[in-house]
């Protein structure tokens, strides 16, 4: 009826278009895409899912909004058509790209750890960030950004590739029997 109703999140569950995600102070959430592409969400962090779809050729669209605070991205830019946008920017990887956004801070960065993704808005800003690069916004003037050649390490870091650990082993173990 247009109001939000929040409910614990459970394991495997299904996840429609328009879902709001919220990790709370000691909470942590993973989405898995049917192409292996993910998204993930720290403590204190949000996204939501703005659009689940197929285009005509049937190619798959979707769309996250960050929210807020610290959120990863694993997104295959060549098996579907993703889109994360923060405030009026958007960021579209440009292939297999790995990157993380952090909303805590009056400036908002952007940073690339393999892959590379075009980062614009509706305006004139148009940016790629390549692997092992990071872009810091001012959300107080939108024109303005710093690209370092560098991306500064953060204490989740750890976390987000001890899921790609634990999820590659799933993929190592699979059977036949799983795979049909």
């Amino acid at each position: 009826g247009g109001e939000a109703a929040f409910q614990q999140a459970q394991r495997n569950m299904p996840l429609v278009e328009g879902m709001k995600l919220v990790a709370g102070q000691d909470g942590r959430a993973e989405v898995q895409f049917e192409d292996g592409s993910v998204a993930r969400i720290t403590p204190n962090s949000s996204i939501t899912l703005t659009e689940l779809s197929r285009d005509d050729s049937g190619v798959t669209v979707t769309g996250i909004e960050a929210d807020s605070g610290l959120t990863y991205y694993e997104l295959d830019g060549h098996s579907g058509q993703y889109t994360v946008q923060f405030g009026q920017k958007k960021i579209v990887p440009l292939d297999g790209s790995i990157f993380r956004l952090d909303l805590d801070h009056p400036q908002v960065v952007l940073a690339v750890m393999h892959g590379s993704v075009h980062v614009s808005d509706e305006e004139n800003l148009a940016i790629d960030v390549q692997t092992d690069q990071s872009v810091e916004f001012d959300e107080q003037n939108e024109d303005e950004y710093q690209l370092a050649q560098s991306v500064t390490a953060n204490s989740w870091d750890q976390w987000n590739s001890d899921r790609d650990e634990a999820l590659a082993e799933l993929d190592n173990s699979e059977t036949e029997a799983r795979a049909n």
